[in-house]
């Protein structure tokens, strides 16, 4: 009888790991391991994102559409128009055919936006699974655009609802940088009017994108905001558990050589936290060539405007899904280019506490500035992984950068 419990036992205990272990293998093939990060195959397929008013939005209040990339994909995107200008342009909106928009250029919101040129825009990057309205996300656009004068550009990567194409790294930025040429070129939107807004994996679209644009074509947008953002995805990775209860990798940082394994097969990255210190070392060396090259040769005009960076972020101290302190890793790694690589943590952290407010348990606001570059980092006590975004501080945010561009154009 003894022995029988024991294989009994055996057979309990060895079930779970032999499982675990066959997931991991399976996670280690880029096919299952991109279907796995991006889940972009759960969306609500007999839900019709053509037809916004399913989602409570007035008719004809946000146009859908599709955007190309530069690699040839075509991607879904929604232009929701703020119900203070939506309610000026009321009647011409409403007699317009609902449902797909073949070409937007010859919409009517289209034409409002491009045609105000007081216009500010937020370009909305999302997370993980569903489809553009899934989730959280039309409640946000709801409470971006229910009473202020901010456009939303949202958008599905390939891949994700009626999008074509695959996700992968490489390919989802490059989907961020349609959604910002859309917004820059096509519509003809000054950079300063535009902030960009990533939450969760679409934080590090958020990163991937605005770097490009910082690094490649020298564009500075108004503002980045990074919400339940992660530093990197092996480290995000290594201390994940869906919903804070079922952990991914977390059971094999006993065994770091097979964690280490496991984690060299990852086939994207997701370097947020160097993209975004790549962003400050470019606009702070060139303010200072800038600076260097005036004092030197004793230049008066503003000829070369000054470059700037406004670096949000964002984080709920109860999110189970992406723990808040991945916000307290990007914050360190972005401000070295600004304190010098060589200081150590405690000195870091004592030069961080000088510039933090408190705001009772869990919750506090660190601001650094340093020119024309500016990191913010709050931590909200309250709002999980996806209920943040709804919260007060991502749209008081959005308010605070665009009314700080408004000041730079003064």
């Amino acid at each position: 009888m003894p022995s029988l419990l024991l294989r009994h036992a055996a057979v309990a205990v060895a079930g779970p790991i032999l499982t675990y272990a066959v997931i991991i293998m399976l996670g280690t093939t880029p096919f299952i391991q991109r279907h796995i990060l991006y889940a972009h195959k759960f969306y609500q397929f007999w839900q019709d994102s053509d037809q916004p008013q399913n989602w409570g939005f007035a008719r004809n209040q946000v146009t859908s559409f599709h955007l190309p990339t530069e690699d040839g994909e075509s991607i879904h995107a929604w232009h929701i128009l703020p119900l203070p200008v939506y309610r000026q342009h009321e009647e011409l909106l409403q007699v317009q055919q609902t449902g797909h928009c073949a070409d937007v250029t010859a919409s009517e919101s289209f034409r409002i936006l491009k045609d105000d040129p007081s216009a500010k825009l937020i370009v909305y990057l999302h997370g993980n699974a569903g489809h553009l309205p899934s989730m959280v996300r039309a409640p946000s656009f709801h409470t971006y655009t229910a009473t202020s004068n901010y456009h939303v550009l949202a958008i599905d990567y390939r891949g994700f609802g009626t999008s074509t194409g695959s996700p992968t790294e490489d390919g989802l930025i490059l989907d961020g940088c349609a959604a910002l040429h859309f917004a820059l070129e096509t519509v003809g939107l000054s950079p300063d009017r535009i902030v960009i807004v990533g939450h969760s994996l679409g934080s590090a679209v958020a990163a991937g994108a605005a770097e490009r644009y910082t690094r490649v074509h020298g564009v500075d947008f108004a503002g980045v905001i990074m919400v339940a953002s992660f530093s990197n995805l092996s480290d995000m990775l290594s201390g994940y558990a869906i919903a804070g209860l079922v952990p991914i990798l977390k059971p094999l940082r006993s065994y770091p050589r097979i964690l280490r394994l496991v984690l060299g097969c990852l086939v994207d990255h997701w370097e947020s936290a160097q993209r975004l210190r790549n962003m400050v070392s470019i606009v702070h060396r060139s303010n200072a060539e800038e600076d260097q090259d005036k004092r030197a040769y004793k230049k008066k005009t503003n000829d070369n405007p000054r470059r700037h960076l406004q670096l949000s972020l964002i984080h709920a101290a109860d999110d189970n899904d992406i723990p808040c302190f991945e916000d307290d890793k990007i914050f360190n790694t972005v401000i070295a280019p600004l304190v010098g690589e060589e200081v150590p943590a405690t000195e870091l952290l004592a030069l961080k506490e000088q510039r933090t407010k408190h705001l009772g348990k869990g919750a506090f606001v660190s601001e650094w500035r340093d020119g024309d570059v500016t990191i913010r980092q709050e931590r909200f006590p309250h709002g999980g992984h996806n209920n943040i975004v709804l919260f007060p501080p991502v749209l008081l945010e959005m308010m605070r950068i665009f009314e700080e561009a408004a000041e730079r154009r003064q």
